[in-house]
């Protein structure tokens, strides 16, 4: 770290010389300038290993090798080489050498239920739902004040939930989802204005259904896929058992739960 430190200042050095033989306009002094900054690039590349060499270190390699050889050709070249120290003069300045280095990981599983949950418009189909029983309550056709009263927090816990974690769309959609149709066909008669909205909910909650099951497959292959390509152990993903997901214990102790409180 402490020679890739060094070359870099060689690097800035050089680079501040080349950037002044420009404002000079001395077309020697600007390929002489431009042969330091060469070396000194060069020089920081060698001990940069290539993964961890930065895009602006490639460019103005690239850069200035070009000029060196081509710097006859005419303006073509010259701008090319002028652009190439303007666009990279700021990382140039900036770089902190981190490397980045990272713990290797089987998955992300956080971007992994991110692409599902996208993919397959959870999100979106929960806000429908959402917006439909908000229409419901709103319109003022339901003359059960314990439903109505229901149905407001049923709706603020789909709100809240949509707003948080996959697993909490999942326990809180299958907890809610027999508690609406039943409150639905209970209290709530299908008028002109009613009809389209139990309609609507009716329709988006078997979608919502689907969606989520195909959400937790792909995330399920997902996860045995991106493991199965790092694991080097034989033992590791040899049988055709499906994965078990947390998130699906938790759905499932939800439906037990609800089952339970029906009963009773």
């Amino acid at each position: 770290m402490a020679l890739v430190h060094e070359r870099h200042i060689q690097v800035r050095n050089t680079f501040d010389a080349l950037l002044n033989a420009y404002a000079a306009g001395e077309m020697l002094s600007i390929i002489n300038a431009n042969d330091q900054f060469r070396v000194a690039l060069h020089s920081l590349e060698a001990v940069v290993a290539a993964e961890h060499c930065p895009t602006w270190l490639k460019d103005l390699v690239l850069n200035a090798d070009r000029y060196a050889t081509r710097h006859e050709n005419g303006i073509t070249t010259w701008r090319a080489h002028l652009e190439s120290a303007i666009n990279n003069s700021i990382p140039l300045g900036t770089e902190d050498w981190s490397f980045n280095d990272h713990d290797e990981i089987l998955f992300d599983a956080d971007m992994l239920v991110a692409n599902a949950r996208s993919k397959y418009k959870i999100d979106q189909l929960y806000s429908q739902i959402i917006d439909c029983l908000d229409k419901l309550i709103s319109y003022g056709e339901i003359d059960s004040s314990r439903a109505l009263s229901d149905l407001g927090k049923i709706t603020s816990t789909l709100r809240v939930a949509n707003s948080g974690s996959f697993s909490a769309q999942i326990i809180s959609w299958r907890f809610a989802k027999r508690l609406v149709l039943n409150i639905i066909t209970a209290f709530v008669k299908r008028s002109d204005v009613t009809g389209p909205i139990v309609e609507a909910i009716e329709k988006t909650a078997l979608e919502l259904d689907i969606s989520l099951e195909k959400a937790m497959d792909k995330i399920s292959r997902d996860v045995r896929s991106a493991a199965s390509s790092l694991l080097r152990t034989e033992v590791a993903l040899t049988t055709n058992q499906e994965t078990i997901l947390l998130l699906n214990d938790l759905s499932e102790q939800s439906a037990e739960q609800r089952s339970s409180e029906d009963k009773e």
